[in-house]
């Protein structure tokens, strides 16, 4: 290969991942963006390698003098410093999450995986197989609701379960929306020792809220009714949820005695990340930029502006409920420009304030939806934190 065209090449690969690099580091004016600020932020060792390698190349190159070599080496530095912050910034995310799990639950529940591993950010998550059962019926309305089972590969009785509710802003979304995030997790977790439970839920606009809700509680409700058959304790059952799925999960965890299908299984803990919990305050002070319309979003749900229906945007909003709430996990992106991370601060403020035991991991670097990439740096820590979190609450059932 020509000389000057590994100078060029050198040097564009340089300019892409300095771009991608500074991504991390600004605000996104678009969905698109910020979906490429997501990636950058999770792969930052991926960058730094990349970095790394077109700067030595770029170094080997010096001697002729050429000024695209220099460039590219100017470049390729920069870029490997701007990734490495958030790399540097993990430790500490890692110890505060220890820290507030042993203050939590003590000394007992020990890690089942490193919080992050370096070799996990290039050879991706090694999960064992385990059973999987798809589109089992829960519910009939308006058509059938529908299910994903996950199980250990042995069976076995009397195991915790798990009830997984996704996102997609209350319109959209379906249960294994992502084979990076919500089967993955799954996966995981069944291969723990978890039954896990990945459910839908009827969408808007064409329902309101409570129905979202009520699904969820009708899952539980399912769970129990299939405890015996399923070799499930129903009185050991974690809700996790993200974003929009992380407001139902912690509704339904906080009234779970809300009975619309039925007894539904027992509570013992609601892992959400990034969820709105204060919808009267997200109609008011929305993202800037709303790269979503969350305002639309919240009146297909709630059937109007609080203005309208104040006591709606009331009754759904999780932090109404804290009295009855139940051990919580809050995992959000410092940097998500979707749900504001103050949701997450002013629940976990309530929850304290109430004793309730309650979990807060804010990630300095990630944004919105930003376990979905669960190689990720901030993928890795979340789902070891959640693993620790829900071993927590279920042995203290």
């Amino acid at each position: 290969m020509p000389r000057r065209v590994i100078e060029y090449a050198s040097l564009a690969l340089a300019i892409v991942l300095l771009l991608l690099a500074c991504s991390i580091h600004l605000v996104m004016p678009s969905a698109a963006l910020s979906i490429v600020r997501l990636a950058a932020a999770e792969l930052t060792p991926w960058l730094i390698a990349l970095g790394l390698v077109t700067g030595g190349v770029a170094m080997a190159r010096l001697g002729s003098g050429s000024a695209a070599a220099v460039a590219a080496l100017g470049a390729a530095a920069l870029a490997v410093v701007l990734a490495a912050m958030p790399l540097a910034r993990a430790p500490a995310v890692i110890a505060d999450a220890d820290r507030q799990l042993r203050d939590a639950f003590g000394a007992d529940v020990h890690a089942a995986r490193p919080a992050f591993s370096l070799v996990t950010s290039f050879a991706g998550q090694r999960i064992p197989s385990v059973r999987v059962e798809r589109d089992i019926p829960f519910d009939v309305v308006e058509g059938s609701l529908r299910l994903d089972r996950y199980a250990p590969s042995v069976e076995g009785r009397a195991r915790p379960a798990i009830v997984v509710v996704h996102g997609g802003s209350w319109r959209s979304g379906d249960k294994g929306e992502t084979a990076l995030s919500n089967t993955e997790w799954s996966r995981s977790f069944a291969s723990r020792g978890f039954v896990v439970y990945d459910v839908q839920y009827r969408l808007t606009p064409a329902v309101r809220h409570p129905v979202p809700m009520n699904d969820v509680l009708c899952a539980l409700a399912y769970v129990r009714a299939r405890s015996g058959a399923d070799g499930v304790d129903p009185e050991r059952v974690v809700l996790i949820g993200r974003s929009a799925g992380a407001h139902l999960a912690l509704l339904a965890a906080y009234r779970s005695r809300e009975t619309p299908c039925g007894t539904p299984a027992r509570v013992a803990g609601v892992v959400a990340l990034y969820g709105p919990t204060d919808l009267v305050a997200g109609y008011e002070i929305p993202a800037d930029p709303d790269l979503i319309d969350g305002r639309a979003a919240l009146r297909d749900l709630l059937g109007g502006t609080p203005q309208q229906v104040r006591d709606r945007y009331v009754d759904a909003t999780p932090q109404t409920w804290v009295a009855s709430a139940v051990p919580t996990l809050l995992l959000h992106g410092a940097a998500d420009q979707i749900v504001s991370p103050r949701h997450s601060d002013d629940l976990a403020s309530r929850l304290r304030e109430r004793g309730v035991p309650v979990v807060y991991v804010p990630f300095p670097w990630s944004g919105h939806g930003f376990d979905m990439i669960s190689a990720g740096v901030g993928g890795q820590i979340a789902l070891a934190t959640a693993e620790r979190f829900v071993a927590g609450v279920v042995a203290s059932r």
